[in-house]
């Protein structure tokens, strides 16, 4: 996004990290994640340092429950736009099956539509993108 927004608007006008071979904006919670906050609070405090820090930020919230609906994360985004936040993004795991050529919310051992395991990939959401998870092992989003 900064690569783009930098070839759009010009060096003089975009404000972003790192040199200028790799612009990036931030993209991590700036609040560290064992703070025991709730949702509004976490999102008050996010979008105070947002204005502090000149950029593109992304925040990733995860809902208290999963998986939440449509409508839930509509509700939350739009609170995360009224605190200030520009952005947010709700990081989920996704299992695609290479026989069916389908992905699904959720990390499965094996395909729901068709029940094989060797055709079975997870990918995990990071900051960076989605990311495939390598067999055995979890990585934490």
């Amino acid at each position: 996004m900064a690569k783009l927004d930098v070839e759009k608007y010009g060096w003089a006008k975009v404000r972003v990290l790192g040199p200028r071979e790799k612009p990036s904006y931030t993209s991590n919670r700036l609040v560290p994640d064992n703070a025991d906050l709730e949702l509004d609070e976490l999102m008050e405090i996010e979008a105070f340092l947002h204005q502090k820090t000149p950029g593109g930020q992304l925040l990733f919230l995860t809902p208290d429950e999963e998986p939440s609906s449509a409508e839930e994360l509509a509700q939350i985004t739009l609170e995360a736009l009224e605190k200030g936040l520009r952005t947010v993004s709700y990081p989920s795991e996704i299992t695609y099956c290479s026989a069916c050529s389908l992905s699904f919310r959720g990390s499965f051992p094996k395909c729901p539509s068709c029940g094989r395991v060797s055709t079975v990939v997870r990918f995990v959401r990071t900051t960076e993108g989605y990311v495939r998870e390598p067999v055995g092992v979890r990585l934490n989003a």
